[in-house]
C-alpha cells in the first residue's frame, strides 16, 4: 500500500535535512573519556572504545606532585541550542609542581591532520589557579608544545587560541579563566593552499549555536604557522598550584563538527518515528 506523506511528515523531513551538516563537513577526531574508561585511575596508559580517530592509549611524562586521573562525572555544557553531555566521566589534572615548563599528556591520531581548515573543541572546567597559569590542549606534530602546535587553552590566565607559544601568533581573549567556571572553547585554524601551512586562528568561547558568528579573539597573516599535526597533546606553563578538569574533545572540518546542535538528531528521531509509525499502521490495514 502506498503511503501518502503527510504535512507533520513533510515539515518534520524539511526540518530535520536543514538541520543536517554539509556533506563536506567531517568529524575527525573525538574523545569524551567514557566508554572504556576506568574511573578513578590515571589517564595514561587508558584508551575508549568509543573514541575517534585515535590510536594507541594516552602517555604522560610522570611528574612528581602531579596526577592526570579519570573521574567520575562527566562536564556539561548548556547555552542556547547547544547542549553537550559529558557523560559519565571527565579528566581532572592537579599540580603543586607546576612552576616551570610541564609536558603533561600525549595521543596520537590515526592519520596526519593537513590541507584543509579545522575546528577543535573542548569543554574545560578551572577548580583552582595561582595567578596567571598557561595550559595547552594542543594539536601537534612533534610531541612537545613550540612555536608552530595549534591550541585551545589558557594563556597567562585568559582564554585564548593560537598557532603556537610565540607572541604574535595568539588570538588571547579578555576574559579571564576564573575558579569554577565551565566553558566550551573552540579554535579554527585557516589553511592557506598557498604556503601550504595554517596562517590563521580564531577563538569562539562559549558558542551558543552551530553556526560560528563573530569570533572572540583572532590572529590572521601568521608568518611560519604548521603545515599538519598527528596528535593530541596537553601542556602547562607555569600552572603552580593549580587543579582543573576537562572532557569531549573534538576535532572535525566545520564548526557544527565540534559543537553539535542536538535539535537535529532529534528531528531525524521525530521523522523517523513517525515514518515507522505509519507503515505499521499500513500494514496492519493490509
Amino acid at each position: 500500500m502506498k503511503i501518502r506523506p503527510t504535512p507533520l511528515m513533510i515539515a518534520v523531513g524539511i526540518l530535520a535535512a536543514a538541520s543536517l551538516p554539509s556533506a563536506h563537513a567531517t568529524l575527525l577526531v573525538q574523545s569524551n573519556f567514557d566508554t572504556g574508561y576506568t574511573a578513578g585511575n590515571a589517564l595514561a596508559g587508558q584508551s575508549g572504545s568509543g573514541d575517534l580517530g585515535l590510536s594507541g592509549t594516552y602517555s604522560s611524562v610522570p611528574l612528581a606532585d602531579t596526577t592526570l586521573n579519570v573521574v567520575s562525572g562527566g562536564l556539561n555544557y548548556s547555552s542556547g541550542s547547544i547542549v553537550k553531555n559529558g557523560g559519565a566521566n571527565s579528566v581532572n589534572l592537579t599540580t603543586t609542581n607546576g612552576d616551570a615548563f610541564n609536558y603533561l599528556l600525549s595521543r596520537s591520531f590515526d592519520s596526519v591532520i593537513t590541507g584543509q581548515d579545522i575546528f577543535f573543541s573542548v569543554v574545560f572546567s578551572m577548580v583552582t589557579a595561582s595567578a596567571n597559569p598557561t595550559l595547552t590542549f594542543g594539536l601537534n606534530s612533534g610531541g612537545i608544545f613550540g612555536s608552530n602546535t595549534p591550541y585551545l587553552g589558557i594563556s597567562a590566565g585568559n582564554y585564548a587560541a593560537g598557532l603556537g607559544g610565540v607572541i604574535g601568533t595568539n588570538a588571547i581573549s579578555s576574559t579571564t579563566a576564573a575558579d569554577g567556571q565551565l566553558v566550551m572553547l573552540v579554535g579554527e585554524y585557516i589553511w592557506n593552499d598557498v604556503t601550504g601551512k595554517y596562517d590563521g586562528v580564531n577563538l569562539y568561547l562559549n558558542p551558543s549555536s552551530a553556526t560560528p558568528g563573530m569570533a572572540t579573539a583572532s590572529q590572521l597573516g601568521i608568518a611560519d604557522g604548521p603545515s599538519a599535526f598527528d596528535r593530541f597533546t596537553l601542556d602547562g606553563v607555569n600552572l603552580g598550584t593549580f587543579e582543573a578538569n576537562f572532557d569531549s574533545f573534538a576535532v572535525g572540518t566545520s564548526f557544527a563538527d565540534v559543537v553539535p546542535e542536538p535539535s537535529a538528531f532529534a528531528l531525524l528521531a521525530i521523522g523517523a518515528g513517525v515514518l515507522a509509525f505509519r507503515r505499521r499502521k499500513a500494514n496492519t490495514r493490509a
